[in-house]
Protein backbone atom coordinates (compact mmCIF):
# COMPACT_ATOMS: atom_id res chain seq x y z
CA UNK A 1 0.00 0.00 0.00
CA UNK A 2 2.81 2.51 1.18
CA UNK A 3 4.77 2.02 -2.06
CA UNK A 4 1.88 2.34 -4.63
CA UNK A 5 0.28 5.39 -2.82
CA UNK A 6 3.71 7.32 -2.88
CA UNK A 7 4.01 5.67 -6.62
CA UNK A 8 7.27 3.82 -5.56
CA UNK A 9 8.66 0.33 -6.55
CA UNK A 10 8.08 -1.76 -3.66
CA UNK A 11 11.83 -2.87 -3.66
CA UNK A 12 12.86 0.76 -3.82
CA UNK A 13 10.89 1.51 -0.59
CA UNK A 14 12.24 -1.92 1.01
CA UNK A 15 15.54 -0.55 1.14
CA UNK A 16 14.37 2.62 3.19
CA UNK A 17 12.00 0.50 6.24
CA UNK A 18 11.94 -2.18 8.12
CA UNK A 19 9.34 -4.90 9.30
CA UNK A 20 8.47 -6.77 11.89
CA UNK A 21 5.94 -9.83 12.47
CA UNK A 22 3.77 -11.17 15.38
CA UNK A 23 5.57 -10.78 18.63
CA UNK A 24 8.84 -8.80 16.82
CA UNK A 25 6.35 -5.99 16.26
CA UNK A 26 5.08 -6.16 19.47
CA UNK A 27 8.46 -5.57 21.39
CA UNK A 28 9.59 -3.15 18.47
CA UNK A 29 6.73 -0.55 19.44
CA UNK A 30 7.47 -1.19 23.15
CA UNK A 31 10.82 -0.36 22.55
CA UNK A 32 9.96 2.97 20.73
CA UNK A 33 7.58 3.92 23.10
CA UNK A 34 9.78 3.22 26.41
CA UNK A 35 13.07 5.18 24.25
CA UNK A 36 14.79 2.23 24.42
CA UNK A 37 15.32 2.61 20.00
CA UNK A 38 15.74 6.16 20.67
CA UNK A 39 19.06 8.49 19.54
CA UNK A 40 18.79 9.53 22.98
CA UNK A 41 18.01 7.07 25.15
CA UNK A 42 15.14 6.82 27.55
CA UNK A 43 13.62 10.40 25.00
CA UNK A 44 10.47 11.38 25.91
CA UNK A 45 9.44 12.78 23.19
CA UNK A 46 9.14 9.80 21.34
CA UNK A 47 6.40 8.86 23.74
CA UNK A 48 4.09 11.61 23.50
CA UNK A 49 4.43 11.41 19.43
CA UNK A 50 3.52 7.50 19.44
CA UNK A 51 0.62 8.50 22.03
CA UNK A 52 -0.17 11.11 19.68
CA UNK A 53 -0.20 9.02 16.33
CA UNK A 54 -2.42 6.43 18.36
CA UNK A 55 -5.19 8.95 19.61
CA UNK A 56 -5.37 10.21 16.00
CA UNK A 57 -5.79 7.10 14.41
CA UNK A 58 -8.43 6.14 16.95
CA UNK A 59 -10.09 9.18 16.44
CA UNK A 60 -10.28 8.58 12.39
CA UNK A 61 -11.54 4.72 13.46
CA UNK A 62 -8.79 3.50 11.79
CA UNK A 63 -7.11 1.69 15.01
CA UNK A 64 -9.02 -2.06 15.25
CA UNK A 65 -9.59 -3.06 18.46
CA UNK A 66 -6.50 -5.94 18.65
CA UNK A 67 -4.34 -3.22 17.32
CA UNK A 68 -5.46 -0.76 20.04
CA UNK A 69 -4.71 -3.26 22.93
CA UNK A 70 -1.05 -3.33 21.95
CA UNK A 71 -0.29 0.17 22.00
CA UNK A 72 -2.27 0.60 25.42
CA UNK A 73 0.30 -2.47 26.36
CA UNK A 74 2.88 -0.56 25.15
CA UNK A 75 1.87 2.55 26.74
CA UNK A 76 1.59 0.33 30.22
CA UNK A 77 5.28 -0.92 29.48
CA UNK A 78 6.65 2.40 28.57
CA UNK A 79 5.60 4.03 31.83
CA UNK A 80 7.00 0.84 33.89
CA UNK A 81 10.45 1.32 32.06
CA UNK A 82 10.16 4.89 33.10
CA UNK A 83 9.39 4.57 36.50
CA UNK A 84 10.52 1.05 37.26
CA UNK A 85 14.13 1.49 35.68
CA UNK A 86 17.26 4.35 35.36
CA UNK A 87 16.11 4.64 32.10
CA UNK A 88 14.37 7.61 32.43
CA UNK A 89 16.82 9.38 35.29
CA UNK A 90 19.00 11.52 32.50
CA UNK A 91 16.56 11.24 30.07
CA UNK A 92 16.97 14.51 27.70
CA UNK A 93 15.66 15.11 24.31
CA UNK A 94 17.87 15.21 21.10
CA UNK A 95 17.10 18.62 20.78
CA UNK A 96 18.64 19.45 24.76
CA UNK A 97 21.46 16.54 24.04
CA UNK A 98 22.31 18.90 20.99
CA UNK A 99 22.60 22.28 22.94
CA UNK A 100 24.80 20.22 25.58
CA UNK A 101 27.15 19.15 22.73
CA UNK A 102 26.98 22.60 21.61
CA UNK A 103 28.06 23.64 25.03
CA UNK A 104 31.08 21.36 25.18
CA UNK A 105 32.25 22.36 21.45
CA UNK A 106 32.31 26.12 22.00
CA UNK A 107 33.28 28.00 25.08
CA UNK A 108 31.15 31.25 25.52
CA UNK A 109 27.57 30.18 23.61
CA UNK A 110 26.63 33.47 24.54
CA UNK A 111 29.33 34.62 21.91
CA UNK A 112 28.23 32.00 19.21
CA UNK A 113 25.85 32.30 16.37
CA UNK A 114 23.58 29.38 15.63
CA UNK A 115 21.89 28.51 12.37
CA UNK A 116 18.88 26.27 12.82
CA UNK A 117 18.27 24.65 8.93
CA UNK A 118 14.85 23.76 8.67
CA UNK A 119 11.75 24.73 11.23
CA UNK A 120 9.93 21.58 12.08
CA UNK A 121 9.51 20.45 15.59
CA UNK A 122 12.74 18.85 17.07
CA UNK A 123 14.41 22.03 15.42
CA UNK A 124 12.33 24.04 17.28
CA UNK A 125 13.24 22.57 20.23
CA UNK A 126 16.67 22.85 19.74
CA UNK A 127 16.66 26.98 19.08
CA UNK A 128 14.19 26.55 22.16
CA UNK A 129 17.04 25.12 24.26
CA UNK A 130 19.75 27.51 22.55
CA UNK A 131 17.65 30.35 23.77
CA UNK A 132 17.10 29.29 26.84
CA UNK A 133 20.95 28.23 27.47
CA UNK A 134 21.63 32.13 26.12
CA UNK A 135 23.23 32.07 22.62
CA UNK A 136 24.51 34.90 21.11
CA UNK A 137 22.24 34.88 17.71
CA UNK A 138 20.23 32.53 16.50
CA UNK A 139 18.96 32.57 12.66
CA UNK A 140 16.93 30.25 11.16
CA UNK A 141 16.21 29.21 7.89
CA UNK A 142 12.98 27.08 6.06
CA UNK A 143 11.53 26.82 2.90
CA UNK A 144 8.54 28.87 4.52
CA UNK A 145 8.94 32.37 6.20
CA UNK A 146 5.52 32.04 8.35
CA UNK A 147 7.13 29.27 9.85
CA UNK A 148 10.27 30.42 10.40
CA UNK A 149 8.89 33.26 12.11
CA UNK A 150 6.77 31.04 13.81
CA UNK A 151 9.67 29.17 15.70
CA UNK A 152 11.50 32.66 16.34
CA UNK A 153 8.44 34.15 18.10
CA UNK A 154 8.24 30.69 20.31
Amino acid sequence: WLAHFNGLKRDDLLQHVYQFDNESAINHVIRVASGLDSMVLGEPQIFGQVKNAVQDAKDANTVSTQFGRVFDHAFYAAKKVRTDTAVGEQAVSMGYAVVQLAQQVFSRLSETTALIVAAGEMNSLVARHLVDQGVGKLLICNRSVDRALVVADE
